[in-house]
């Protein structure tokens, strides 16, 4: 959703999602369920509600704006994020 996460130097200033500034970093990703990997990231970005039923990225993100993210979508994020250190 716009505006939903902050990105630090990068015009991106959320309110409600995490800070995903330095997620490339991070150890874990879906509130901790997941190792942060490219193929556990695909997963979260491409199926949140299978992978954590009831998220609130899900269920008030993807389902309400009709959200789904392509093969090539889902690459291009995967990518973006985990270059964010």
């Amino acid at each position: 959703c716009l505006g939903c996460h902050t990105i630090r130097g990068h015009n991106a200033m959320g309110i409600s999602g995490p800070d995903l500034t330095h997620f490339g970093s991070r150890t874990t990703l879906a509130s901790a369920m997941l190792e942060n990997t490219p193929e556990n990231l695909r997963r979260w970005v491409q199926h949140p509600g299978e992978v954590k039923p009831g998220n609130l990225m899900y269920r008030d993100g993807y389902v309400p704006n009709n959200i789904t993210v392509s093969d090539d979508e889902a690459e291009a994020l995967v990518a973006y994020l985990l270059s964010l250190k």
